[in-house]
């Protein structure tokens, strides 16, 4: 490797996690099995086949990367030769400098960067990913990062601090459309979490908003996937047909576009969600800036310190019992609260024993 194919690999417009990564990869330093066994001397056949796991086998050489490579957009097969990772993927960037574009670099990247975690879902849980499925996730997850990418650009090139000082994301909907923003904050000290979800039309005029507090689930994921499900929930009742979801943490989204949920925890609330999307006519995910979701976020924050509606006595009940508190803007006749109450009782929402509903 020459001082000019890392600044190449510096370069590349790819999640920081994923350069370090390959950084890892180029320096052989991943634990592979041939690497653990130097070590450990836990033995160094591959998890999907009998011969020694390398990184240029896990990645490359291995039939299932083979199948993968063959099967994705790139339609390579390895034929032997190179054996390293590091001339294959010296290779692999010649051919993409003279042939590909830069997305087909990112996309190259991200590739390998889902093949290895695939690889770690079959050691450490037990699962066997499909190849389809594998490739389907990492393109969905390139598309929405390099979407992102395109935002943060126009945004730079547009103006500076006014456009960055803007209270909206760039992006426009159709007038009958609703706009749904979604965060969720954490208190881990109090083991607690909080979803606020904001409603605005397509001129980001408010409508309404609601928040909900969860006792001991501080998982920021699948909090972010709770905030959207409940936001889901409370557009298909106010009779909402064409929505559109905005939420500042990208793995939700790229999870629900893609259709595919490799994380068992989030499995059935990923479910759901997609099984709400059958009560729009239309319904998008979008993943926005931190900057751009302060409304739902501020309104987050202002429901964990002081929840709407509740005097301080109350609060400090509510927040030593197992309760789950939903404060909304909206007006809900009973058979929404039965609806709320089935929703959680099926899916058996850990830690929150008993419900309370507050209205403003």
């Amino acid at each position: 490797m020459t001082k000019q194919d890392w600044q190449y690999l510096w370069h590349i417009k790819i999640p920081h996690k994923i350069t370090i990564f390959l950084w890892k990869c180029l320096h052989n330093g991943i634990p592979s099995a041939s690497n653990l066994n130097i070590r450990f001397h836990q033995g160094i056949k591959c998890a999907f086949c009998d011969q020694d796991e390398t990184v240029a086998h896990i990645l490359f050489t291995c039939p299932r990367a083979i199948h993968f490579w063959f099967a994705s957009s790139f339609g390579y097969r390895h034929a032997g030769g190179a054996s390293s990772f590091v001339d294959i993927w010296k290779n692999f960037m010649s051919a993409l400098s003279n042939l590909g574009t830069a997305a087909d670099v990112e996309l190259f990247c991200f590739h390998l960067w889902y093949l290895w975690k695939s690889r770690n879902i079959l050691l450490f849980k037990h699962l066997t990913i499909p190849v389809s499925e594998v490739i389907a996730l990492s393109t969905s997850a390139c598309s929405e990062f390099q979407e992102v990418q395109k935002i943060n650009e126009c945004l730079e090139a547009s103006g500076g601090a006014e456009v960055l000082g803007s209270p909206h994301p760039p992006i426009s909907y159709p007038d009958h459309t609703i706009v749904l923003q979604y965060d969720a904050a954490v208190d881990k000290q109090k083991q607690l979490g909080v979803i606020a979800v904001v409603a605005t039309n397509s001129q980001r005029q408010p409508i309404a908003k609601f928040s909900a507090i969860f006792r001991h689930i501080w998982d920021p994921g699948i909090l972010e996937l709770l905030a959207l499900r409940e936001a889901m929930n409370w557009a298909s009742y106010n009779g909402w047909h064409s929505v559109s979801f905005e939420g500042d943490a990208l793995q939700v989204s790229a999870t629900i576009n893609s259709g595919i949920c490799t994380n068992v925890v989030w499995q059935n609330i990923c479910e759901d969600i997609w099984h709400l999307q059958q009560a729009f006519d239309t319904s998008e995910f979008h993943y926005i800036p931190r900057r751009f979701n302060k409304d739902a976020h501020l309104f987050g924050c202002q429901c964990h310190r002081k929840p709407v509606g509740l005097p301080s006595k109350a609060e400090k009940h509510f927040l030593n019992a197992d309760t789950l508190v939903l404060h909304t803007t909206a007006t809900l006749p009973p058979p929404f609260i039965i609806t709320i109450i089935n929703i959680y009782l099926a899916k058996t929402i850990s830690g929150c024993l008993c419900y309370t509903f507050l209205f403003i």
